[in-house]
């Protein structure tokens, strides 16, 4: 069976606005809190699960949407994400300004130097 709706059918992807969660994506949320709940940053047994089962998510959301795994970054709130696709967009978009030094001159015989 599987989880894609029907054609025709309303997908809601505002989570955010409590859209309801399909019966798999469910399964999984619950298994990744019994099984994730401690930190994926630290070197302990349930640590390195936790990075085990983010490491897989990642992987699978980069499939699902045809992008690298280094591409896709799951941050830990909306906000988060907004912040985060605010500050590349501004990074990527602003721009490039080089700067030129002024020619200095060296103090001993008054020639200007090679920059």
């Amino acid at each position: 069976m599987t989880d894609s709706p029907a054609p025709g059918h309303r997908v809601v992807l505002d989570a955010g606005g409590r859209a309801p969660v399909l019966p798999a994506a469910r399964e999984a949320y619950l298994a990744a809190l019994d099984e994730g709940w401690a930190d994926p940053r630290r070197l302990h047994t349930e640590g390195r699960r936790a990075r085990a089962l983010l490491d897989g998510a990642r992987e699978a959301v980069a499939a699902l949407v045809g992008a690298r795994t280094e591409e896709v970054d799951l941050a830990p709130s909306h906000t988060a994400a907004l912040h985060g696709a605010v500050l590349t967009v501004a990074r990527v978009s602003a721009p490039r300004r080089t700067t030129t030094r002024p020619p200095t001159t060296n103090s001993k015989n008054g020639r200007v130097a090679a920059a």
